[in-house]
């Protein structure tokens, strides 16, 4: 099960392109795959997602989210280098909502101008760890369905 969007509009004064994917993979772990291209000038791109759980940085690649006993593994797998980083969630004016208890986890990396550049986050329970199969193919071969 997947859908692939074309976000390129949302991005079209900052690339050139901007497609995402998201799958589950045989009921057990989850792809988010981003296809960009930047412009004549470099980009810098941030993926972020909001979280209540524990976040741990295990190494340049992986992070493990614990909740309730359960972990999640984040592993992320990229064409360009990447910095793993954690963001606070507290509001910066007094008109925006607090979100308690929550950190924003993800990456930033840099796609110089005019170059390609993709991103496979793999979010997989702990349990499931096993089964991940980090060959994605590119987002124009996944099925239509």
């Amino acid at each position: 099960m997947n859908a692939v969007t074309d976000l390129t509009d949302v991005y079209k004064d900052q690339l050139k392109s901007a497609k995402r994917g998201v799958a589950i993979i045989k009921g057990k772990y989850a792809i988010v795959r981003d296809e960009v291209k930047a412009k004549d000038k470099s980009f810098l791109l941030r993926w972020t997602m909001m979280t209540t759980a524990a976040v741990k940085i295990d190494d340049q690649n992986t992070v493990t989210l614990t909740k309730g006993g359960k972990k999640l593994i984040m592993k992320i797998r990229h064409s360009r280098p990447i910095s793993i980083k954690q963001w606070p969630t507290t509001p910066e004016n007094d008109y925006d909502a607090a979100n308690p208890g929550t950190t924003l986890i993800g990456f930033e990396a840099e796609v110089p101008p005019n170059e390609q550049a993709s991103f496979d986050v793999f979010l997989c329970p702990a349990k499931n760890k096993n089964s991940l199969d980090y060959k994605v193919d590119p987002l124009t071969e996944w099925p239509k369905d």
